[in-house]
Formats: C-alpha cells, structure tokens, sequence
C-alpha cells in the first residue's frame, strides 16, 4: 500500500472533496459505524492516539464516527480502528456491489453535435435527431442490461424542467437556464453515492474531468459510437440466432420482452 507524506491534512481533506470524496472521520462522539454509508468515493480520517482528530480536522469532515467499546476500554489503538473502519467500508461496498445497478447517461446535443449520423438531420430537424438518438440509447441499454438517462439542456427547449420516460430509458429536458453538465454532475455524484456503477457519454472536457472526480466511467462520444456500432452487430448476429430456431432455454426464451422487441426491430431495418 503506497504511503504519502503531507504537509497541511486540511487542506488536503479541502482539495479531496473537491473531487468528489466524502470524508468520514473517527472519533468517539459520532455515529456508530455501523450505521454510516461508507460505500461511496471515501477518505477515512484517524486521529491521534489520546488526542484524537484536530478541531479544523474535525470541522471538514463530512461525517463522524465511532467504533462503540464495552468495559472499560474506551478507544482503540490508531492502527487497529483503521483496520477496523476498513474492513467495515469492504463489507459495505461487498454488499452493494451485490444490488449495484449500472446507468449510461448520456450529454443529448454533445452527442448530436458530435456523430456525424446526425448532422444533417439536426440541421433539418431537431425533434427527429433527439428521437433518433434516444431510439439508439434505448436499443444499447436494452442490450447492455443498463438503465438509461439522455440529459437535454434549455439552449433548444425553453420552459421548466421535463421527464420522458420510455422503458429503460428516461428523457430529461433540465430547467431553463440549467447546462446538461450541471445536471449530470449533480446526477452522476448522486447515484455514486448510491453505489450505482454510472458511465457518462460527453466529449465535454470539463465534464470528463469532473465526472471522473465523482467516481464514474467516462466515454466520448467517438468512443460511443464506435461502441454502439459493435454492439449492434452483435445484437443483429444474436437476433438472426434467436430467428434460426433456439429452444425456450436458450437465448430467445431467456431475453426479456423489451430486449426482445428491441431485436426485432433491428432485424427488420
């Protein structure tokens, strides 16, 4: 385990949730362990034998808490509530991992503006491309198992915030005067806290950068669609499988309805 020296710990801790972790600080008056989140992006911080965690310390940490005692011990070692802590944020993050849901959120006019396929219909139609795009979306979470969020921000669409739902595939037109990176930011850190798995698509380079901060994956839009067309080849060769006869334990008789509908409307293209 790589160990770092640093000179000043608060500004370190300032600097750290800055890029989204949340730091949780042992001493003897916070919440028992046990009953805090410790799933997401996390810095544990432990005090001083005898002294403790520093008052400035203390007053950036975002939680405190506590490993209860019995008899007349009242604290452990420094060495031995680390390990402690630790063991309690792998069993956490194991038990999430169990229930973790994976989402795809994608920035809507970074990737119009970004694949050629849609050039010349966003110049035609803007409705179409936007419908266009969340069909593909709608397509690729199906396959992939992912829950999908396509994020348009007020530039095009004037007027208080708006959600389409379609299956797997939710349509989020944010508030006038609110950018889709805003949105997705406050989502993506959000869900991570959650401890959903999330990857975002957007060539948006500050995004990438902030995105990367609060814990998720993320993809270009190039990435994207080179990834897209790949999977929806493989689609199209499972589809034509499922068509060439396969019994009711085999792929066809395992898929899900909308994944099913989802093929079928690609064989036909």
């Amino acid at each position: 385990m790589p160990v770092i020296q640093i000179g000043n710990i608060v500004q370190q801790l300032k600097d750290l949730k800055k890029q989204g972790f949340w730091v949780a600080g042992a001493d003897m008056d916070g919440e028992p362990y046990t009953k805090a989140n410790l799933t997401g992006p996390l810095v544990l911080v432990i005090g001083a034998e005898g002294k403790g965690l520093g008052r400035l310390v203390k007053e950036n940490c975002d939680i405190i808490v506590s490993l209860p005692m019995q008899g007349g011990v009242n604290s452990l070692n420094a060495a031995a509530a680390g390990a402690v802590l630790m063991y309690e944020v792998v069993r956490q993050r194991g038990q999430e991992a169990a229930k973790m849901r994976e989402w795809l959120i994608v920035d809507g006019y970074n990737v119009i503006n970004n694949w050629n396929d849609f050039k010349k219909i966003r110049s035609e139609n803007l409705e179409h491309a936007r419908d266009l795009l969340r069909e593909k979306i709608a397509e690729y979470v199906a396959f992939k198992g992912y829950l999908g969020l396509v994020v348009f921000d007020a530039q095009e669409v004037q007027g208080s915030s708006e959600e389409e739902n379609y299956g797997a595939v939710t349509v989020i037109y944010t508030d006038e005067g609110e950018t889709a990176d805003s949105w997705i930011e406050r989502k993506t850190y959000e869900l991570n806290r959650n401890g959903d798995k999330v990857f975002v698509v957007t060539s948006d380079y500050a995004e990438q950068i902030n995105i990367l901060g609060s814990g998720a994956y993320r993809i270009s839009a190039r990435e994207f669609r080179e990834e897209y067309k790949r999977d929806k080849k493989q689609i199209e060769e499972k589809v034509h499988a499922s068509a060439g006869g396969l019994g009711r334990n085999e792929l066809g008789g395992r898929l899900h309805e909308h994944v099913r509908a989802h093929f079928e409307k690609l064989r036909r293209r």
